[in-house]
C-alpha cells in the first residue's frame, strides 16, 4: 500500500501522539512536521521504526524533556527542530543516537546550562541554534564539537554572565555569540 513521505500536521491542535500513531508511514516517512501544536511529550522511542525519517519538526510545542532519546539505536535524522518548547535540560547522552544531524534547533527553550561534550556525537552538525534560552554560564566543554563543518552556532539572548576557560573547541567559519540581556552585569570570561 501507499504511505506518506511527508506528514505535516502543523497547527492542528494536537495535544498528544500515541505510540504507533504513524505506523502506516513506517516504510517511506521522510519528514514529520508537528510544529505549533500542544504536545507535552513525543514518543521518541518509536523513531527507530522509521528508517527513512530525516527531518523531525517539533518546534512550537510544550515539550519538556528529551530523555527518551537516550539509549536509542542510531537514527537517520538530519534535521531536528525543537525550538520554542519548554525543554529545561539536556542529558549528556541526548544526541548519541543522532550523529547525522546537520541542523539542531534548541532555541527558545528553558535551557539553563549545556552539559560538557553533549554535542560531540554530532559529527555532521552544520548549524546549532541555542538563542533565547536562559543559559547564564558556559562551563568548560559546553561547546565542544567534533564536526569539521559547523557553520553557525547561535547563542544570542541568553542572559550570559560567565564563560569558563576552554568552552569552545572545534572548527567553525562563523560563530554568533552575543552577550545580550545581561541585566547590567558584566560578562566574566574566566
Amino acid at each position: 500500500g501507499k504511505t506518506f513521505e511527508v506528514l505535516d500536521l502543523t497547527s492542528s491542535g494536537i495535544e498528544s501522539v500515541e505510540e504507533g500513531a504513524f505506523d502506516g508511514c513506517q516504510e517511506r516517512l521522510n519528514l514529520l512536521r508537528l510544529t505549533t501544536n500542544h504536545l507535552k511529550v513525543f514518543p521518541f522511542k518509536d523513531l527507530p521504526l522509521y528508517p527513512r525519517l530525516e527531518t523531525l519538526a517539533l518546534g512550537g510545542n510544550e515539550l519538556e524533556s528529551l530523555e527518551e532519546l537516550v539509549g536509542l539505536p542510531e537514527l537517520p535524522l538530519k534535521v531536528l527542530y525543537l525550538g520554542n518548547n519548554r525543554i529545561s535540560e539536556l542529558h549528556p547522552e541526548n544526541f548519541l543516537s543522532v550523529p547525522h544531524l546537520g541542523i539542531l534547533e534548541l532555541n527558545g527553550n528553558n535551557l539553563t546550562s549545556i552539559p560538557p561534550k553533549v554535542f560531540m556525537p554530532l559529527v555532521q552538525l552544520e548549524s546549532l541554534y541555542l538563542y533565547k534560552n536562559h543559559i547564564k554560564h558556559l562551563a568548560t566543554g559546553s561547546l565542544w564539537f567534533s564536526t569539521p563543518i559547523l557553520r553557525v552556532m547561535d547563542a544570542r539572548s541568553n542572559h550570559m554572565e560567565t564563560v569558563d576557560v576552554d568552552v569552545f573547541r572545534g572548527k567553525s567559519t562563523f560563530i554568533i555569540l552575543q552577550e545580550t540581556h545581561l541585566g547590567g552585569e558584566k560578562l566574566d570570561c574566566k
